[in-house]
């Protein structure tokens, strides 16, 4: 009966397929239903394949896109062009394959790389990935016979590890040269060097070969994936084409979440980057890691080892990292010139850690209220149908009432890893400290504007207030900065800017699968409109600007929107019809600056920050890393890893930046700022 199936099933749907081709003759479509039909047959032919993004699609999902984005909305040649440099770096991020006679090779395609998508002709698509497959086996022969060897860890040679400096190597001598060095360069952070070489040569051949054989086990829908996503990066970096395992990801509560440690990641160069952590997650309570690391390496401590996970497919890291609830995963972590290990305890999120909480302090006699907001986040299925279900405003509306019952003389809200959420809880928020008719507009691909603001909101506390940020506050954190900065409402402090991202992304489900209606086939997610403050100037690539600047470590960080390739420009519009100032805080700054500065140079803590701050700039500009062991002697400690304070307690006293957060306040309440 099985072998029936087998013959009748493809038969069967090939009857019905010729059927709807005779129907269409006569409407002048029978290329294109030709096209179809092959394409049909073709998933038969290559069982492997799922057929949920073929070639064809290819075309209908970019019309789609560029119907859809905010501001790009033709496939132009240098789109192309963009598009196929994307893709080669996709493929290849550290160029170690891709000789630059193939790069040259398939640079000439461009021309006609829009019409033969368009004519659902993806030759050159499999081609050049034919091609890098061919590249990367003739590497690995290259790459075994180097670890035949063990390299002279006492010659004086460095390697050049900032990407964006390297060139496609011009030969393959060339490209076995840079293996060389890289091989090297991996070897000197293995717990076996000089004790074994066998045992060290033996982990780096299994770990190329694993990475060699991820990528051979791409399907012709994890391609297309990759060259869809090639085409929409290259018109802003926050739009996707979401593969049906990261749709079914994205529908949980985060996109690509880690359910073990509690982040959410990105893959960018051939790194997987932490783009944000999961209030409450096992990350986020560590307090080490931070948005902008890079995962180099996991561990799962399964006795294999520490697994280098550089250039390999950001699907199979997660996997990695997952894992049972309370059991260990180590990550090795690579921040500007650091690389330290880090091991967390995979576990459920904490809700308790990541809600909105509040504390005070006594700062000169002021009683200081400090409230502490990682995410605008609500409980969607809660709110439908419960009434105590979980909400930043709720909790945020709560806080405040304590915190008036405390009889505090200023409030401090803390963004500084906020990372944004629900619009409309930010909506909610941001009228409890302030009654405003416009706090956010958002323009549109057909650039009509729409006013948003909470019309039922009602100010309950109108104190003085100091918001603090950092380049990690984004999206909806820097809705609400800019908002009360831009009517005078609050004093923005911290970091010098926000992240910089002002762009809205919807997401668009594909149509369920006839034969598998409950599975995910798919998602575009695609941007669609840019938000606007008040008064008409914009967050996106700039950020929100403190008015008084507090040294930190994250403000060294090179994380924001202007960090990425492709960002949408900033630009402005008008200011929202009505929109006035509440208070004008520019006769004060120079003053609140001055007293800051005063106490910064003359504080102990900052000091010694600013000394590691400038190791630290002196540190990152350098890209060549010395490939020659050096010993270190037992007693040498090694530098420690800064750890965020702020998020493990409302009010921590080593957190410098929040007490001078509190002096800026408490300065401007005795200078009758906020009369």
């Amino acid at each position: 009966m099985k072998e029936i199936v087998k013959i009748i099933f493809p038969f069967t749907v090939l009857i019905l397929s010729l059927h709807f081709f005779v129907e269409n003759v006569a409407q002048g479509r029978t290329s294109e239903i030709i096209s179809s039909l092959l394409s049909d047959i073709q998933i038969f032919k290559e069982p492997r394949q799922s057929g949920i993004f073929q070639c064809k699609h290819l075309k209908d999902k970019s019309l789609e896109f560029l119907k859809l984005h905010y501001s790009v909305k033709t496939w132009n040649q240098e789109l192309s062009h963009n598009t196929l440099n994307k893709f080669f770096s996709t493929l290849d991020p550290g160029k170690n394959f891709f000789l630059q006679s193939d790069i040259d090779e398939f640079q000439k395609k461009e021309s006609s790389l829009q019409s033969k998508i368009m004519d659902k002709d993806c030759t050159d698509i499999i081609e050049i990935h034919t091609r890098f497959i061919t590249r990367a086996e003739e590497t690995f022969q290259e790459i075994k016979s180097i670890l035949k060897n063990k390299p002279n860890f006492d010659l004086d040679e460095s390697i050049e590890t900032d990407r964006k400096k390297i060139n496609w190597s011009q030969t393959k001598e060339d490209r076995k040269e840079r293996w060389r060095k890289m091989i090297k360069l991996s070897s000197l952070s293995l717990d076996s060097i000089d004790k074994n070489w066998d045992k060290t040569s033996h982990r780096l051949t299994k770990r190329y070969d694993n990475l060699i054989k991820s990528m051979k086990e791409r399907s012709t829908d994890d391609i297309n994936g990759i060259f869809i996503n090639s085409l929409f990066l290259c018109a802003d970096p926050h739009s996707q084409y979401l593969m049906p395992e990261d749709q079914n990801e994205f529908k949980e509560a985060f996109s690509l979440q880690l359910v073990g440690i509690g982040a959410t990641l990105t893959q960018s160069d051939g790194y997987t980057i932490v783009d944000s952590l999961v209030p409450g997650g096992a990350a986020f309570r560590d307090g080490h890691i931070q948005k902008g690391d890079k995962i180099i390496g996991v561990d799962n401590h399964d006795n294999q080892g520490p697994v280098d996970v550089v250039d390999l497919d950001l699907t199979k890291v997660v996997k990695m990292i997952r894992g049972k609830k309370d059991t260990k995963v180590t990550l090795k972590i690579s921040r500007q010139f650091q690389t330290f290990d880090i091991q967390l305890v995979r576990d459920i999120v904490n809700i308790e850690q990541g809600k909105v909480r509040s504390d005070v302090m006594i700062l000169n006699q002021k009683r200081i209220g400090v409230i502490l907001m990682p995410s605008f986040y609500i409980d969607y299925q809660g709110s439908r149908t419960k009434k105590d279900f979980r909400s930043s405003y709720l909790d945020m509306l709560t806080e405040i009432e304590s915190l008036k019952k405390r009889n505090v003389d200023g409030i401090i809200l803390n963004l500084t890893s906020n990372g944004g959420g629900d619009l409309g809880e930010c909506l909610k928020i941001t009228s409890l400290f302030m009654n405003a008719p416009s706090i956010v507009q958002v323009e549109d691909q057909n650039r009509k504007i729409e006013n948003l603001y909470n019309p039922t909101g009602k100010a309950i506390y109108d104190g003085p207030l100091v918001v603090l940020i950092s380049k990690m506050s984004a999206s909806a954190s820097e809705i609400f900065s800019g908002a009360v900065q831009d009517y005078g409402r609050a004093l923005i402090v911290g970091n010098e800017k926000t992240y910089g991202k002002g762009t809205v992304q919807n997401v668009v489900e594909n149509s369920p699968s006839f034969w598998k209606p409950n599975e995910s086939t798919g998602a575009l997610k695609v941007t669609v409109s840019k938000f606007f403050l008040p008064s008409g100037r914009t967050n996106q690539a700039i950020g929100v600007p403190a008015d008084i600047v507090i040294p930190d470590w994250v403000n060294e960080l090179d994380i924001s929107e202007s960090e990425n390739d492709y960002v949408l420009p900033s630009t402005s519009i008008a200011p929202f019809k009505g929109f006035k100032k509440i208070r004008d805080f520019k006769p004060f700054l120079e003053t609140l600056k001055q007293k800051s500065q005063e106490r910064i140079q003359l504080s102990k803590e900052f000091k010694e920050l600013e000394t590691k701050l400038v190791k630290f700039r002196q540190e990152k500009t350098k890209s060549l890393v010395p490939l020659k062991r050096v010993e270190k002697k037992e007693t040498e400690e090694q530098e420690k890893i800064e750890k965020r304070s702020s998020l493990s307690k409302v009010i921590d006293k080593k957190d410098i930046q929040l007490y001078e957060a509190a002096h800026i306040l408490v300065d401007s309440i005795e200078l009758n700022a906020w009369k």
